[in-house]
């Protein structure tokens, strides 16, 4: 049979059922019958039985055996316990005793050492007094000997001398005197040791350092050492003679040439000063070298720093210049450019750190000495890098106020011609100073930065919208121009102002406000794709400025400011933060400024093709056409009267003359041309007098008045980025976006609606002004004071000759046309019953009006 588990006995939790089952289901899976292997399992356990009763018997035997002797022992070990207690106790009692007794011996041999210990200390203080006087009488024939190293050991053991005498204030005087043997001895020393340092003998240097070491003024040693090597740098140092712009670069009167040679000269002189220093200074050589950088380098800090600072402000000319002389040099020497000369040569200083950081490895050299001198490299520039934004926008607005030519008077299109030239220039300006900014402060300034490119393209916005007004003034548009009744304006040989010789061949006005919008709405896309490169541009930096390895040499001066200005760096976290979202606009109000141009932009482009019509508009009020009465001979009113000149005029202006001068405009480059909603509706009207009264709510609704630009200093501008939502608060609700939309969006909108007016740009720039035409028309007719028969019946052939011209351009008349053509029809009888059929929330003004010209009470 199987093997049965008999190790289960032991257990306590042993079942004698659940055991018993559990092999007998062992038993049934094997080969033997069921009772066999019962009985083999009976025989096992009775064998087993057996072994463990003898082996209890065996080990109870063993226990009977062994029990008395484990008793005596234990009886043995009490015994001797209780005896060590009796004898600890007898050994207390006699400690106690002992030191009862002998209490004030231990303090008289205590006593007793301190006098000896001070009597040891006056012999030795005798002993020094004697040798020192010794000494001090011995010391000035010493140094008539002159024997250098016996003088060193002498002072050497004078120095310890009084060092042990320091406490006695009788002899505090030969420590001056001590001082004075040191200084003479080193005045003995320096000019052999200056002669040593410049013929680079080895051997003499490291005497002479031991012998300063022996007195004890290693750091005056270390001092003529500095200032020894100083010399030739100052030398090269001082040989700039003043910057001039024309001069060569490699000239010492270029600064850059000058600094270049400047940097060469101190490279040569480390990489010739480094295997002498190592034979000197032996293990910490590449320290002794990295101090003797930083003393160099810190002795022309103060006068770095004043270069540079003379050369952004340049002192004024005390003398008046030649115009010949200056015509060169005025040319180069805008703060624009010094401002890139300082950037240059900060380039040269980053090359010139990345020369020593080869010089100086971090396992080689002491970490503090190499920040030290990572410092005092770029210490000439940390004003500059903290005033850089201010530089910078100083550096931008003289230089669009250079490239900004004044306007010239009377020639619309040169003007219009020069601000699409300036387009190009300005972006490249403007991405000038992103470089800049990376490689004078690797982004550190970047909210400065944002600031300072808000300023310069919302002062170019300025430029163009001043541009604007006066382009409106030599078309005589703000004027608001009259012509006196019955007289025709006598022509003029200038195109300017607009007038009634609109429709001759010559259209500057139009044609330059048309392209003048175009220049701008392109100004206003390349804003935005200006303002996502700059967001990713500053992004790219991030990693630059908070990821930097502090374990290089690498120029990171930004790095270090940021350090000694923990808020900057917490400010600057948050600012990078803000340009993870990618609706972030960092130009924000600079864009809006440009949105808001191009809705002036619009507004002119209205306002030059519909001035003609304005014109000729502004005398129908007072035409005597509306009061004429039928003649003797004729007692009713003509059944056929031809339109008047004033609006066939007005016709042939719509349908011939726009679309000509509108043709070259007409093609698919030129989409964004297309007038906005609020032009295409004529919305710039509702304020005009008289008429503001009387038109319905309807023509109201579809109104607004002539916007403004917002009035924003230069000073303003004061936050970066998603912080100008400040500027934007401040322009009209029109032309704010709304719910944080996208500013492309808020440019984007003048296009909305453009699916509902199809047709080429010609056509809607048509449809527009045949609105406005409709608006102004309506004014002027509920402006006429006095309306007879005949002169119903010509207005009303008037308005249907505009009605007809309206359909022909697929514009749909306005509602209040046919009112005021079945108003002024009408006989007076029937008048009031048409009246009272107009909604009296609408047209009832505009009824009450008609029927006081026509006399209707």
């Amino acid at each position: 049979p199987g093997m049965a588990d008999f190790s289960q006995f032991s257990q306590p939790d042993f079942n004698v059922k659940a055991w018993v089952n559990e092999v007998l289901q062992k038993g049934k899976a094997g080969d033997d019958p069921l009772d066999v292997y019962a009985q083999g399992l009976v025989m096992k356990l009775q064998m087993l039985s057996l072994e463990l009763g003898n082996s209890l018997e065996e080990a109870s035997a063993t226990a009977v055996v062994n029990i008395p002797r484990s008793m005596r022992e234990v009886e043995r070990v009490k015994r001797d316990c209780n005896t060590l207690q009796v004898r600890m106790h007898s050994f207390q009692e006699k400690l106690s005793q002992i030191e009862g007794g002998t209490h004030n011996a231990v303090t008289l041999l205590a006593s007793l050492d301190k006098v000896k210990e001070r009597m040891t200390q006056t012999m030795a203080s005798l002993k020094s007094v004697s040798k020192l006087t010794s000494l001090t009488q011995q010391m000035d024939q010493v140094f008539t000997e002159g024997d250098l190293p016996r003088i060193a050991s002498a002072l050497e053991e004078l120095h310890q001398t009084i060092r042990t005498l320091q406490h006695v204030p009788e002899f505090r005087d030969h420590a001056r005197q001590l001082e004075k043997y040191q200084d003479r001895l080193e005045g003995l020393l320096r000019p052999q040791l200056l002669s040593a340092f410049n013929r680079h003998d080895t051997e003499a240097a490291q005497q002479y350092l031991h012998l300063f070491d022996t007195i004890g003024r290693r750091d005056q040693f270390m001092a003529h050492y500095y200032s020894c090597r100083l010399v030739p740098i100052k030398l090269v140092f001082s040989a700039f003679k003043g910057h001039q712009f024309d001069a060569p670069v490699n000239s010492d009167t270029h600064i850059e040439g000058w600094l270049s040679q400047f940097y060469d000269e101190v490279v040569m002189m480390l990489n010739a000063e480094m295997p002498w220093a190592s034979a000197v200074f032996m293990d910490n050589y590449r320290d002794v070298v990295a101090q003797l950088m930083v003393t160099t380098l810190s002795h022309f800090t103060n006068e770095m720093q004043a270069r540079i600072s003379s050369l952004l402000t340049p002192p004024p000319a005390v003398m008046p210049v030649p115009s010949s002389a200056l015509s060169t040099n005025a040319k180069n020497s805008s703060l624009l450019t010094r401002l890139q000369i300082v950037i240059r040569m900060f380039g040269q200083t980053n090359h010139f750190a990345q020369a020593l950081n080869s010089l100086f490895p971090p396992d080689a050299c002491s970490p503090q000495l190499r920040l030290s001198l990572l410092k005092v490299i770029y210490a000439p520039y940390r004003p500059v890098q903290r005033s850089y934004p201010e530089t910078e926008k100083k550096a931008l607005l003289s230089e669009l106020k250079t490239i900004t030519p004044p306007y010239i008077t009377g020639q619309i299109l040169d003007n219009v011609h020069t601000v699409d030239e300036l387009g190009p220039k300005l972006f490249i300006i403007g991405e000038g100073a992103v470089e800049r900014c990376i490689q004078f402060t690797e982004g550190s300034e970047s909210e400065g930065l944002v600031s300072t490119l808000g300023d310069y393209f919302t002062s170019y916005a300025q430029y163009i919208l001043s541009l604007l007004k006066h382009l409106r003034s030599m078309s005589g548009l703000d004027a608001q121009p009259t012509l006196p009744q019955h007289q025709n304006p006598s022509p003029s040989s200038s195109p300017s102002p607009i007038g009634p010789n609109f429709g001759g061949h010559d259209s500057p006005f139009l044609q330059g406000s048309l392209r003048l919008l175009k220049i701008v709405n392109g100004l206003t896309h390349r804003m935005s794709g200006f303002d996502r490169t700059l967001r990713l541009t500053l992004l790219a930096q991030r990693d630059v400025l908070f990821h930097r390895r502090a374990s290089s040499l690498i120029p990171s001066p930004s790095h270090l400011l940021l350090q000694e200005n923990p808020e900057q760096a917490s400010r600057l976290q948050l600012f990078f933060q803000q340009l993870d979202h990618a609706g972030c606009k960092l130009l924000a109000g600079a864009i809006q400024q440009f949105v808001f141009l191009g809705n002036s932009v619009q507004g002119y482009v209205f306002d030059t093709m519909i001035s003609y019509i304005q014109i000729r508009l502004a005398t129908l009020p007072g035409m005597d056409e509306w009061r004429m009465h039928p003649t003797q001979t004729e007692y009713e009113v003509p059944s056929f009267i031809s339109p008047l000149p004033y609006i066939t005029k007005i016709g042939e202006h719509l349908l011939t003359t726009l679309p000509q001068h509108l043709e070259p405009f007409s093609h698919d480059d030129h989409q964004d041309l297309r007038p906005t909603a609020s032009a295409r509706w004529g919305r710039r009207y509702s304020t005009l007098p008289a008429a503001s009264q009387v038109l319905s709510p309807s023509l109201h609704a579809t109104s607004s008045p002539l916007v403004q630009p917002p009035k924003m200093e230069q000073e303003a501008v004061q936050t970066p980025g998603v912080q100008q939502q400040d500027q934007i608060s401040e322009m009209p609700e029109e032309l704010q976006p709304a719910n944080g939309v996208e500013t492309e969006v808020a440019s984007e909108d003048a296009n909305e609606g453009d699916d509902d007016e199809g047709g080429s740009t010609a056509h809607q720039w048509v449809a527009t002004v045949a609105r406005g035409t409709m608006t102004l028309y309506i004014q002027a007719i509920l402006d006429i004071p006095v309306l007879t028969p005949v002169g119903a019946k010509q207005l009303d052939t008037d308005i249907g000759y505009l009605c007809n011209v309206l359909s022909a351009l697929g514009v749909v008349p306005d509602s209040s046309l046919y009112t005021i053509r079945n108003l002024i029809i009408v006989s007076k009888a029937e008048f009031s019953e048409v009246a009272e059929q107009i909604h009296p929330e609408s047209n009832r003004a505009m009824a009450n009006t008609i029927a006081k010209m026509r006399g209707i009470k």
